[in-house]
C-alpha cells in the first residue's frame, strides 16, 4: 500500500528536472547516503541511482574507461573478470570497446583465482571485478586478497565489487554475526560498489545504487553539455528522463523497513538457506557445488 501510494504521488515526476522536482533529489541523495553509510564509505565518496544492476555495472565500466584514457592515457583498456562474474560486464565491454580477460574460477572454491589474476594484470588493465556473491555459485570472491595484489602491482587499477545481488544482505549478516568482514570501503583498494535496491531492499523493480570511493572517478560517469540550445544538460546515467516514482517508492520502502527490518529479513533468509542446504545434503543424487555464503545454493546432478 505504501509503494502504491508513493507511486500515485510521484507518477508524473522526473529527476532530470531537479528544479521542478527538488524533493526527488533529496530522496535520491538520502537513498545513496544510507547505502554509503552501510558500506563505510569515506567522506569524499559519492553515488547515484540507476535503473538496475546492469546499468550500474555499465556506468562503472564507462567511468573507468574514460578515467583511464584521460588520466592514465590507456587507449586499449582491459577488464579482468572471473568466469562466474555477471554477464553484464561482458555486455558493457561489448558496448564500450573494452577487452575482457576472463579467468577460470578456482576449481575448489569456485571463486576468482588470485593466482591467475597475478599473471594477467598488465599496463592496459583498468579494472578488476569481484562478486559478492556470484549469481551462479553463491560465493564471495576474496576481495582482500584481490585488493592486496592490485595494490602491489599498480594502485591506479580500479577495483569494483559487484554486490548487486547481496548488497542488502552483507552488512546485516555482519551485524547478526557480530563480525565485520570488511566487505566494504574499509577494503583499501576497493574503488566502487554496485548494489541493487530492487532485490533484498524490497523496493519495486528498476532501481540500483552505484557508489564510488571518490568524486574524481565518479565524474567520468556523467554526461554534461552546457552549450545545448535547450539549456544546460546534465545526466548521470544512460537515461535522460527517469522514473521519479521509482525513487520515491524506493525511499519509502527503505524508510519503512529501516535497519531493524532488513536485519530481520536477513536473519530469516539465512535460516531458510541453511535449511535447504542441509536438506539437499541428504539427497544422494544431488551434489552441492560449493557451500553457500549468502543466499544462493548451487548444486548439480547426474540424473
Amino acid at each position: 500500500d505504501l509503494v502504491i501510494e508513493s507511486y500515485k504521488l510521484f507518477q508524473y515526476s522526473n529527476p532530470l528536472h531537479i528544479d521542478v522536482f527538488p524533493g526527488l533529489q533529496i530522496m535520491e541523495s538520502s537513498i545513496v547516503n544510507m547505502c554509503l553509510e552501510l558500506y563505510n564509505a569515506p567522506p569524499n565518496s559519492i553515488g547515484n541511482i540507476t535503473s538496475g544492476g546492469t546499468e550500474s555495472i555499465f556506468m562503472a565500466c564507462k567511468a573507468y574507461r574514460d578515467y583511464s584514457l584521460d588520466v592514465l592515457n590507456i587507449t586499449e583498456p582491459e577488464m579482468i573478470i572471473s568466469k562466474s562474474a555477471h554477464v553484464a560486464f561482458k555486455k558493457s565491454a561489448h558496448y564500450l570497446n573494452i577487452k575482457i580477460v576472463e579467468l577460470e574460477d578456482d576449481k575448489k572454491t569456485k571463486k576468482l583465482d588470485t593466482n591467475l589474476l597475478k599473471y594477467n594484470l598488465n599496463k592496459n588493465t583498468i579494472l578488476v571485478v569481484a562478486s559478492a556473491p556470484s549469481f551462479a555459485n553463491g560465493v564471495i570472491d576474496p576481495i582482500h586478497e584481490i585488493s592486496t595484489i592490485i595494490q602491489k602491482y599498480n594502485k591506479n587499477i580500479g577495483f569494483h565489487l559487484d554486490a548487486c545481488l547481496g548488497g542488502f544482505l552483507l552488512p546485516f549478516m555482519d551485524i547478526l554475526n557480530k563480525h565485520n568482514r570488511g566487505l566494504d570501503f574499509n577494503c583499501i583498494g576497493l574503488t566502487s560498489i554496485s548494489m541493487d535496491t530492487h532485490k533484498y531492499a524490497c523496493s519495486p523493480k528498476g532501481t540500483s545504487v552505484l557508489m564510488y570511493r571518490n568524486k574524481e572517478l565518479a565524474h567520468y560517469q556523467y554526461f554534461v553539455d552546457p552549450d545545448w540550445t535547450g539549456g544546460i544538460y546534465i545526466s548521470p546515467t544512460l537515461a535522460g528522463s527517469r522514473s521519479g516514482e521509482l525513487i520515491a517508492s524506493t525511499w519509502a520502502t527503505m524508510m519503512y523497513f529501516g535497519k531493524k527490518g532488513y536485519i530481520w529479513n536477513t536473519n530469516k533468509i539465512l535460516k531458510i538457506v541453511d535449511y535447504i542446504y542441509n536438506e539437499l545434503l541428504k539427497e544422494s543424487e544431488i551434489t552441492i557445488i560449493v557451500k553457500p555464503e549468502v543466499s544462493i545454493i548451487s548444486f548439480t546432478t547426474k540424473t
